[in-house]
Parts: structure tokens; sequence; C-alpha cells
């Protein structure tokens, strides 16, 4: 599973969004206290770890934190 397309429109999106400066709730469970690091963070750890089943979860939250801010 290759998750190169992802992770371009992951990073398009993030390049052009408004990112919230105050903290937000990305689930019932997780909030995001700093966007910007965590966005920069998780994209960094999908880049080194892309296919890797352990890291698709830091994969599924950047798709769920667009979804949010959408």
């Amino acid at each position: 599973m290759s998750w190169d397309k992802d992770i371009k429109e992951l990073e398009a999106y993030f390049k052009k969004a408004a990112i919230p400066s105050e903290p937000i709730k990305l689930n019932t469970f997780s909030t995001i206290k700093n966007c910007s690091l965590f966005i920069e963070s998780h994209l960094k750890t999908v880049k080194a770890n892309k296919g890797k089943r352990t890291y698709l979860p830091y994969l599924d939250r950047l798709k769920e934190l667009r979804e949010v801010l959408k």
C-alpha cells in the first residue's frame, strides 16, 4: 500500500489551510494543543514510515484533522 498520494494531498491541503492557533478537539478522545506542531511531526512520521501499518494512525489523524478543519 502506497501512502504517497495521501501524503501529497495532505501536504497540499495544510499548506493552504488556515491553521488554528488555539487548541482544537480532534475527536472525543483527542485534543490538539498546537496544530502546526502536530501537522509537522505527523507528516515527518508518515514520510519516514510510509506503508508501515504501525504508523497508519498518524496518517489517519492527519486525515481526521483535515476533515475537522473543512
